[in-house]
């Protein structure tokens, strides 16, 4: 996501640097991006990565007549994860003329979404034996789909951000036009206003009331076209302060591009937008013009990629490097203030033979289940994470050993309470847990050492019990 290339709206380089990325993670031989056309009648390959060869290419086309099944499921499916690509019924069609010839035995598609619409697919061929999909392998997939529709929003948005300052530069020209046509002028000025792609509202520059604003301005805000003039600009902002701070910075400055913030969209319901405002004038008069590019879209993926870099996939829990963080924080506050703060290390018992009787599958449903029931034990203010294999933390701060090996007693009896099947029959779960005060001037490290000398007290003396460090 930090990559300069995502960003750039470059799709020629984004794109290609995306599928090596790609095949690398997930090691695969071949990966491609793909991008419907006349009308989804089409996929062509922007890009096809082969990654035995380190080649690129884009000449191929793929017709939705000639493969019906497949333009189906990338409709319907969040995902295409093949085991055996030429015996499932999504991508058997690709068979002799395709997969075998190329020893493709696996496929892993993941659906384009931008602003909602289905646009393309990132297609993922692995080579050689069939190879089963991980849940992690389906999500990374879905991952690299959203990087793609950054990198073509991006695009977008430049196109339009250029076609803006071209609007504006033309609609300034004309409006400024000292000749004996002027009201032919600004009947042409009035018809480009109208025809802009881009959500247009000019404002007086003083009073900031709209003059007018084109019929995509109006459908993205919700203000009727023959009910907008005169009306404060200061309306369609969620929080009216930013808006007069944009306006400060554009009476400064002259323009501004890009602005960040949230507007407020039809039935007032708000969406995060880059505003570009310029300077100008409009019958000879001061004026204000205002672009407004919608990227809520961009905010969602910005959003769920913040999410996978700082929880535990499986579990809803932190990751252990936003834990170390959010502890490392945590510590200083009660460093600084003489506050009381307590760590304790939570282990599901033999939860090796959880996995060997039942299944990963069952083992997986034992530690959520495990993350479920401390989740719903301690207070909002504490902070839970995934450690490592079945190995929980927690951090509880400003509380004082005694009432912290009490919460995690209640952990304890939640999770030996928790009901788990197996084919109908019950799994019993049962945790050990370890419990440190944090001394003063006491590292994290040092802290998470004790808790775990604690932990392996508990497991020494039984198991499915609470043990003081």
């Amino acid at each position: 996501m930090r990559s300069a290339e995502l960003g750039s709206g470059d799709v020629s380089h984004a794109i290609p640097h995306l599928t090596e990325v790609s095949a690398q993670l997930l090691d695969v031989d071949r990966v491609s991006v793909w991008l419907f056309r006349n009308g989804r009648a089409e996929l062509g390959c922007a890009d096809l990565f082969e990654r035995p060869f380190e080649r690129h290419s884009s000449e191929l086309v793929l017709r939705a007549e000639a493969f019906p099944r497949y333009f189906q499921a990338l409709a319907e499916e969040r995902s295409i994860a093949a085991f055996d690509a030429s015996r499932d019924p999504r991508t058997a069609e690709f068979g002799d003329g395709y997969l075998a010839p190329l020893g493709i035995a696996s496929m892993l598609d993941a659906p384009i979404l931008l602003r909602g619409e289905l646009v393309g697919v990132v297609c993922h061929e692995h080579v050689g034996e069939p190879r089963r999909w991980k849940p992690w392998e389906e999500l990374v997939a879905g991952t690299f789909a959203d990087f793609v529709a950054m990198v073509l929003g991006s695009a977008e948005q430049n196109a339009q951000a250029g076609e803006l300052t071209r609007y504006k530069d033309e609609l300034e020209r004309r409006v400024e036009e000292r000749t004996r046509r002027l009201q032919e002028s600004e009947q042409s000025v009035q018809l480009l206003f109208a025809a802009s792609p881009v959500p247009l509202i000019l404002v007086r520059r003083d009073e900031c009331d709209v003059l007018a604003l084109n019929a995509r301005a109006s459908d993205l805000l919700g203000w009727p076209l023959d009910r907008a003039e005169g009306r404060p600009l200061l309306e369609a902002w969620r929080k009216p302060a930013e808006g007069l701070r944009l306006l400060d910075e554009v009476r400064s400055s002259g323009a501004v591009e890009r602005f960040e913030t949230e507007l407020l969209g039809k039935e007032g319901l708000a969406f995060w937008a880059h505003v570009s405002v310029q300077a100008m004038h409009y019958e000879r008069k001061p004026a204000l013009l205002f672009g407004v590019h919608d990227i809520s879209e961009q905010k969602t993926v910005e959003e769920k990629l913040r999410i996978l870099a700082t929880t535990d996939a499986l579990t809803g829990a932190l990751n252990r490097r936003r834990f170390f963080e959010v502890a490392e924080e945590e510590l200083v506050r009660a460093e600084r203030y003489g506050r009381d703060v307590s760590i304790a290390m939570i282990d599901a018992d033999h939860f090796k033979s959880i996995n060997d009787r039942f299944g990963h599958a069952t083992g997986d449903a034992a530690l959520r289940a495990l993350a479920a029931a401390a989740q719903g034990e301690i207070r909002r203010s504490d902070v839970l994470a995934r450690y490592g294999g079945e190995e929980f933390v927690v951090l509880l701060p400003e509380t004082r050993l005694d009432a912290a090996a009490a919460t995690m007693d209640r952990v304890r009896a939640a999770v030996a309470a928790y009901t788990l099947l197996h084919e109908g029959a019950p799994v019993g779960l049962a945790v050990s847990i370890g419990v440190v005060q944090r001394q003063s001037a006491e590292s994290l490290e040092s802290a998470l050492r004790r808790a775990d000398e604690a932990l392996y007290a508990a497991k020494q003396a039984g198991r499915n019990r609470v043990a003081r460090g």
